[in-house]
């Protein structure tokens, strides 16, 4: 199972999955108003951030990646 950024201004990440992260749900009291087809589902804020590891910077397309910011460029794919 996996969570992508499609680009969303907000991902929705499933109970369980936020459980195995660590998630204390009870502890987050930013609430959130989803729209469509979710707007019924209660949702609250959390920031997760991970660093899956460390690259080299490298240069593609004339856009310079730095390695150590690839979890804030995960809609950036480089073929």
């Amino acid at each position: 199972m996996a969570l992508l950024d499609t680009g969303a201004s907000v991902n929705v990440l499933p109970y369980e999955i936020g459980l195995q992260l660590g998630a204390v749900w009870e502890e987050q009291t930013v609430p959130i108003q989803l729209s469509g087809n979710l707007a019924q589902m209660e949702a609250r804020g959390l920031v997760l951030s991970a660093t899956i590891a460390e690259f080299s910077s490298v240069l593609a397309n004339e856009i310079l990646v730095a390695g150590n910011l690839f979890s804030t460029l995960v809609d950036l794919v480089v073929w």
